[in-house]
């Protein structure tokens, strides 16, 4: 899945068009023998926002934020298009009954919600994440306030979905199109193909926030899965791309640690791309809870690096542990990463001192409060709204331990009732499953809260644009932010 602008491949209007013409006598997803079952993801790029299906084991709570930077980032140019939605249409058109769900007065869409209750009660397991149906009313609610979509207002049908059940998000997916009959998904799905029971099916768009989205999901779709983060090689390109921008990489030896020879591979040619060369490429293999392998191993790749004359390490993995093997070893070397695990308060559990994180770049989405303190419109926009209206639960910003964690549940709501809106707009009146896919590609660049850079089009679903290089402040004693960067 190539992320550049390019138009609506053939092979996939072809896929499309197949699977419509059948939609007419099939169901959406109960039945359908190809529809993905959520299945836990191989490996956890980053620590998770919300818990996988395993029943066994914890969900992983969000990376705990870094304390407030010393230095605010710089405001971001107003993106090309500007998320509105309230426009009538133009003349005479008379909106009506253009699809599923879709009348001349509404469009009705499926809200998937985790049921935090019940992860407590069964598991003991508590995310403060703050009123989260809440959230997503007051969102919705925002844009059909402000005219709707075309004068359609959204009506919101949430279903809450079983995190431990291992087929939790199926049955909500046959619920939501077969019992309810929405035109769209908005949300969060984990493992990110449990997303294909609605869009495989080239029936039923979804716009939401999948935390292990692959380009191999993107290609097994025939309806966009729009997900607000960017795909992880185009994470991988950025890293490289920022870092080499400072002119860091100058003179410099450069190793490669990463989890998969793909992802090296990428990483790889993006130093090429910008005039460098690795001279190692590393694929870590041990387990990360099996402490003492994972250290033995590390150190080996740490010596072998000392003796090649590395000195700059590019990282797709996490830090912590390498940081700690450099540690153990005395090596010194400068470090880029676009995993956050050092930017978490936790960054020195592992063994690594200062002296380590001091030498370390990180490139990566900035925080939402980062967002706001920008004076972002559509975020400040969204989280104002929320403080004005539910005073009993305000947005807290860099949440302790024993605070409710809800800015970023908040900014991400309405991320994607805006993202929705913005692409259902750009249908036009005549809004239908096909003419949603199509809009991708008038879309091109645009504003949302949470997201002051983002696009999409036919062939760019990862709408995420926005990084910020993290360096460390040795007053602050944290990791501080730059300006954003646009990386679309």
């Amino acid at each position: 899945m190539s992320s550049s602008s390019t138009s609506f491949s053939s092979s996939r209007l072809l896929r499309y068009l197949a699977v419509a013409a059948t939609l007419a006598v099939a169901g959406a997803c109960g039945g359908d023998d190809d529809a993905a079952e959520p299945t836990d993801s191989a490996t956890t790029p980053e620590p998770a926002d919300e818990p996988t299906a395993e029943p066994a084991t914890e969900p992983t709570e969000p990376a705990p934020e870094p304390t407030e930077p010393a230095t605010e980032p710089t405001e971001p140019a107003p993106a090309t298009t500007a998320a509105t939605t309230d426009s009538a249409p133009d003349g005479d058109v008379e909106l009506g009954d253009s699809y599923r769900g879709v009348t001349a007065d509404s469009i009705k869409i499926g809200v998937l919600l985790l049921d935090l209750e019940l992860l407590k009660e069964s598991a003991g397991i508590e995310l403060k994440w703050g009123d989260n149906e809440g959230q997503y009313r007051e969102a919705i609610a925002a844009v059909n306030d402000a005219g709707g979509v075309l004068g359609r207002m959204i009506d919101p049908v949430y279903v809450y979905v079983d995190p431990l059940s291992e087929t939790g998000y199926q049955e909500a997916c046959v619920q939501l199109t077969e019992d309810e009959q929405v035109f769209a998904v908005i949300g969060f799905v984990r493992p990110a193909d449990s997303a294909l029971c609605y869009t495989e099916t080239g029936d039923t768009p979804f716009v939401g926030y999948l935390s292990d989205i692959t380009s191999d999901v993107f290609e097994r779709s025939v309806l966009p899965i729009v997900t607000s983060n960017p795909l992880p090689e185009r994470l991988d390109v950025a890293l490289v791309d920022v870092v080499a921008e400072t002119g860091a990489l100058e003179g410099k030896t450069i190793a490669v640690l990463g989890n998969t020879d793909e992802r090296n591979a990428v990483v790889a040619e993006a130093l090429a791309a910008n005039g460098y060369e690795a001279v190692d490429m590393v694929v870590t293999n041990q387990p990360t809870d099996d402490v003492v392998a994972d250290a033995a191993e590390l150190d080996i790749v740490i010596e072998r690096w000392a003796s090649q004359g590395v000195d700059y390490v590019v990282d797709t993995t996490g830090l912590d542990r390498p940081l700690a093997a450099a540690n153990r070893a005395g090596f010194e070397a400068d470090w880029a990463t676009n995993r956050g695990t050092v930017l978490s308060l936790s960054r020195f559990e592992s063994g690594a001192t200062e002296a380590e994180i001091a030498r370390t770049v990180v490139v990566q989405e900035p925080q939402v409060e980062l967002i706001y303190e920008s004076g972002h419109e559509p975020t400040v926009a969204c989280v104002d709204r929320w403080d004005e209206l539910h005073p009993e639960e305000p947005a807290v910003f860099f949440p302790g331990e024993d605070d409710v964690d809800n800015l970023q549940r908040i900014a991400r709501s309405c991320n994607q009732a805006q993202t929705f809106a913005l692409i259902a707009a750009t249908a036009g009146p005549e809004l239908t499953a096909e003419s949603f896919a199509a809009a991708l590609d008038e879309v091109g660049s645009y504003d949302v809260a949470m997201q002051p850079y983002a696009s999409l089009t036919a062939e760019k679903w990862d709408a995420g644009d926005l990084v910020a290089l993290y360096t460390w402040d040795s007053e602050a004693q944290d990791f501080v932010a730059g300006d954003f960067i646009d990386i679309g």
